[in-house]
């Protein structure tokens, strides 16, 4: 099978096993040296290559290094592998997979949230009825022993005058 000219984002990230993001990193990174190499007129060695290979030209080693290992016919190293740029790894693929679990807990995780919140509101609601009917038992069990204390007060004096 002939190998593709052009990859998507999704599908180079499934070929070498990353997330479209490290892709979409790597693509900004090969393009910032271009960007950086412009002001200073130098083009990096994996730059050219891919132009070189991108372009059928002749190896650009075999002009510049005559002796080189990449002038060999059968060479395939034209073409800059991976490891030839710059790798910056943010997280390490169980750090992105427990990242990417977390992530896709979030909406059930928001839901149990709200239901908590509701809960809370409920609980304190019923709280602050219960404060207010023990307070109204409260006042009622103070006035009751106030009328009660009046009551045994009356009849003491009632006693007092018989």
């Amino acid at each position: 099978m002939k190998p593709k000219e052009n990859y998507t984002i999704k599908e180079l990230a499934k070929a070498f096993e990353v997330s479209e993001s490290t892709i979409v990193r790597k693509i900004v990174q090969i393009a910032t040296k271009f960007v950086q190499t412009k002001k200073s007129s130098t083009i990096p060695v994996d730059i050219a290559n891919l132009i070189q290979k991108e372009n059928g030209y002749k190896s650009l080693n075999s002009k510049i290094c005559p002796n080189s290992d990449q002038n060999r016919p059968n060479s395939d190293q034209n073409f800059p592998t991976d490891d030839s740029f710059e790798h910056v790894e943010y997280f390490t693929s169980e750090e992105y997979s427990e990242f990417h679990k977390r992530l896709s807990e979030y909406p059930l995780l928001k839901n149990q949230i709200e239901d908590l919140k509701e809960q809370i509101t409920y609980h304190k609601e019923q709280h602050d009825k219960l404060q207010e009917k023990l307070s109204i038992a409260l006042d009622s069990l103070a006035n009751s022993n106030k009328l009660a204390l009046n009551s045994l007060i009356q009849r003491g004096l009632i006693e007092v005058k018989s």
